[in-house]
């Protein structure tokens, strides 16, 4: 099992200005696809990921708190982030 956070961007307009959000979502890959992406994939590299939304919940009463991850079941490589050499 790999545990990985992909960045989602998110783009809007509020009146003329454009502007830019990015949420980071947490994955978890199983199998040899987990072992493909421990191996292979970088920090900016290009990912697309295809899942199921899984929510849970951890503590109780006013400490409850609610997350959410991606349980992947299909990754698939884009292109690989380009690294600054000196």
């Amino acid at each position: 099992m790999t545990k990985m956070r992909i960045a989602v961007d998110h783009k809007y307009k509020v009146g003329e200005e454009l502007r830019e959000d990015t949420s980071f979502v947490p994955v978890r890959v199983f199998g040899p696809q987990a072992e493909a992406c421990a191996n292979h994939l970088n920090q900016g590299d290009e990912a697309w990921v295809e899942g199921r939304l899984r929510t849970f919940e951890t503590g109780e009463g006013d400490a409850k708190r609610y997350h959410f991850e991606v349980k992947a079941h299909d990754v698939r490589f884009g292109r690989k982030a380009r690294v600054n050499q000196e």
